[in-house]
């Protein structure tokens, strides 16, 4: 998912994607991971990085 330009409506990427994740665990009761980047290869490569040595669930920039 691209957030540019909605900086005003959403905040920062930070700020959007934890309200992303909160809505997907209101609404569906699932935990979920974000990972920001440049683009979404870098998003993808950072998250599964990540993923793969922690266990954690939440953001990686």
């Amino acid at each position: 998912m691209t957030l540019d330009g909605t900086e005003k409506l959403h905040g920062s990427l930070v700020e959007a994607a934890q309200k992303i994740r909160s809505a997907i665990w209101n609404q569906f009761g699932l935990p979920s991971c974000i990972g920001i980047g440049l683009n979404s290869f870098i998003s993808k490569v950072v998250l599964d990085v990540y993923a793969k040595k922690t266990r954690h669930r939440g953001m990686y920039l």
